[in-house]
């Protein structure tokens, strides 16, 4: 018997609840990561694999949190499938605008270009997700712009990307805070 077998479907919502965009996003190098429960192994079912439980990270280390200007920044996951190979992977990705140019921003955004990273995001919804679990994510985009009218962007659009072998996995809201510091 086959290990992919369909046991479940999408039901459309009833009435329209859905909104889009990001509210944070929290961001460590992805070393300090030690352990994700459960382990991300094999396809596994939404019941058993599809919430993360548990992030422990190395002592001393801790996720920084990212607020993007409102309404400015979302996360992506793209399929990536090669039916003629027999492969399937997913390119994730979160996009985020930071206004106001300065130092600090510059070095902190330098950091994450020298980076191997790792990423949640806290949606519109409230949901937590876990990008860049399996492959880290990269600063792959990104530009510092001073804007040209006055209600342009002067500050930072970056991205940050990474491919994996599944897709992001929602995280379990009553860990979130022990991944910062007290």
């Amino acid at each position: 018997m086959s290990d992919c077998l369909i046991t479940d479907g999408i039901l459309r919502e009833g009435c329209y609840k859905s909104v889009g965009g990001i509210l944070e996003a929290y961001i460590t190098n992805k070393e300090n990561v030690t352990a994700i429960v459960p382990d991300l192994d094999g396809i596994g079912t939404p019941s058993d694999e599809g919430i993360v439980t548990g992030i422990t990270l190395a002592t001393s280390t801790y996720f920084q949190v990212f607020q993007p200007n409102k309404d400015s920044s979302s996360w992506n996951e793209e399929i990536m499938s090669e039916v003629p190979n027999g492969t399937i992977g997913y390119n994730q990705s979160v996009n985020l605008i930071f206004a106001k140019k300065d130092a600090t921003k510059r070095n902190i955004i330098r950091l994450l270009g020298l980076s191997d990273l790792i990423a949640i995001v806290k949606d519109m919804q409230g949901k937590y997700w876990l990008l860049g679990e399996w492959n880290g994510l990269d600063l792959t985009e990104g530009s510092g712009e001073s804007g040209v009218m006055l209600n342009d962007l002067n500050g930072w659009n970056i991205t940050l990307s990474g491919p994996s072998k599944s897709p992001a996995r929602e995280v379990d809201p009553d860990i979130i805070d022990d991944l910062f510091e007290a």
